[in-house]
């Protein structure tokens, strides 16, 4: 009986909106493995105009879902903020188009 209660005291999924930065960003941290805030910031520039305002916002959005996770570099001087995805991340990988084009929301 211990397994079923702890399965009907479950909590649903929180849900994760991703918008085309946070996508691209996602697309990225596939793509190239762990990166720094400013390659994410500089990839997404490229693909579509943007401030770092806006990336800034995306990538603490991820971090709070826990979508993405924040790696220190112990080897450096000054330790550099790399992000890497999460299990969670790597699950709703599956379902962003290549091409995003609008925001998506997500129950994982």
């Amino acid at each position: 009986m211990d397994w079923l209660s702890r399965f009907l005291r479950r909590t649903p999924p929180t849900p994760v909106e991703l918008d085309l930065h946070q996508q691209w960003a996602l697309l990225t941290l596939a793509r190239f493995g762990p990166r720094t805030f400013n390659q994410l910031y500089e990839e997404a520039r490229i693909i579509r105009p943007t401030t770092q305002a806006e990336m800034v916002n995306a990538v603490l959005k991820l971090e709070t879902a826990a979508v993405i996770e924040r790696i220190e570099e112990p080897g450096t001087s000054q330790p550099q903020r790399r992000y890497a995805l999460t299990r969670r991340g790597r699950r709703i990988l599956r379902y962003v188009p290549r091409e995003p084009r609008s925001a998506m929301e997500f129950y994982i």
